[in-house]
């Protein structure tokens, strides 16, 4: 089976222990328990794994943001007595920006903006360190992303790129299991640790799409997927062949003909 996942329905938990991935459609993860699944970006860049089980249901963490550090363009810049949202952030000139303590989010891990919203004014939100994420100003509640910042833990950093008078509802989680219609990844089949069994270190977790594959024949090759990069359009015929190539050799019973679904 080959499907492609945008980037907007996409979620990625690539660290040790956590690990699982969702695309948010029913059945087309889940129908495949047992069986292995590379997921691809546009650079041909992978993370390959077993599907364990299906997902019983989104659970997070307690709250990441456990206080902030002001620049010194805020004029004024007070925290609520909760510790993660802002009452009054104030900057008269523009270019203010505030970063969250970093703790409490693993490389790899997926983190969810649980709420973010801004009361007046205009306010960018990126994951640092490294800017890996930018997020553009507004309402934005339940967004996904891969923590994939360089090391240690990622924290939030607000700017302001014009003068601003305004407060801002924060709150960070990381995401702990997948929803129901996600899967948990193991690296071989029986493992009991969730974990990928591979993980190219620069894949793309920002990219706007990613190629699903999921095989079920004993005896595929899932370095082609890896060197040389296999366009799309080739994957079809890839791998039917291999499944012609593996029933003939007595090496599986029952494989089909993959299908593609796109634009998931």
């Amino acid at each position: 089976m080959i499907a492609t996942a945008t980037l907007a329905n996409t979620k990625i938990s690539a660290v040790d222990g956590t690990a699982f991935f969702d695309v948010g459609i029913a059945g087309l993860l889940t129908d495949h328990i047992g069986q292995e699944i590379f997921v691809r970006d546009p650079a041909g860049k992978i993370l390959r794994g077993h599907i364990k089980a299906a997902g019983t249901g989104e659970t997070t963490s307690a709250e990441l943001i456990a206080g902030w550090n002001s620049y010194a363009s805020y004029e004024i810049f007070t925290i609520n007595g909760n510790g993660h949202d802002i009452d009054s952030a104030i900057n008269s000139a523009g270019g203010g920006e505030a970063y969250s303590n970093r703790n409490g989010a693993p490389v790899g891990g997926l983190v969810k903006i649980n709420k973010a919203t801004v009361g007046t004014g205009t306010i960018y939100l990126y994951w640092r360190p490294g800017d890996v994420y930018g997020f553009g100003a507004g309402d934005l509640t339940n967004r996904y992303f891969t923590a994939v910042h360089a090391s240690g833990a990622g924290g939030v950093n607000l700017y302001a790129n014009a003068a601003c008078n305004l407060a801002v509802t924060m709150s960070i989680l990381d995401v702990l299991t997948p929803s129901a219609t996600g899967v948990t990844i193991v690296s071989t089949p029986g493992d009991t640790a969730q974990s990928w069994a591979y993980k190219d270190p620069t894949f793309n977790y920002k990219s706007a799409y990613f190629d699903i594959n999921i095989v079920d024949q004993i005896g595929f090759d899932w370095r082609q997927f890896i060197v040389p990069y296999i366009p799309v359009r080739d994957l079809d015929r890839i791998i039917a062949a291999e499944t012609v190539r593996s029933i003939n050799s007595g090496r599986s019973k029952g494989a089909s003909v993959p299908t593609r679904i796109r634009g998931v």
